[in-house]
């Protein structure tokens, strides 16, 4: 992000990105048909969650380029990115492949910033 920020300045730049915690999100059989799907459903359910969470920060920042987060579609519990489509049953978190995962991530985040 800090070098979006050097080589656009004043750009408006919206990042999402999964929780590093989301073991669905890391841990799922992409093999696997069904698993895709349920995978893109839970993506898409974060997704909203998340504009609703960050609506205050977002909305500004979207509406500037004529877009706004329409607080019906990020609060209906019944709404869905493939009709039928239901979020699947979380996996287990705190493994010690969850937890490696997790430190190994800290440890990319930290050399990632000493390189930039």
């Amino acid at each position: 992000m800090q070098r979006y920020q050097r080589e656009f300045p004043g750009a408006d730049v919206v990042l999402f990105e999964p929780n590093r915690h989301d073991a669905e999100m890391f841990f799922t059989n992409l093999f696997s048909y069904a698993s895709r799907r349920r995978l893109a459903e839970h993506a898409y359910q974060k997704t909203r969650k998340e504009l609703f969470e960050r609506r205050h920060e977002l909305g500004p920042v979207l509406g500037r380029h004529g877009i706004a987060i329409r607080l019906d579609a990020v609060t209906d519990p019944d709404r869905h990115l493939v009709r039928g489509a239901r979020l699947p049953a979380p996996l287990v978190a705190g493994t010690k492949t969850t937890a490696r995962l997790a430190d190994t991530l800290d440890d990319l985040e930290r050399w990632l910033a000493v390189a930039a």
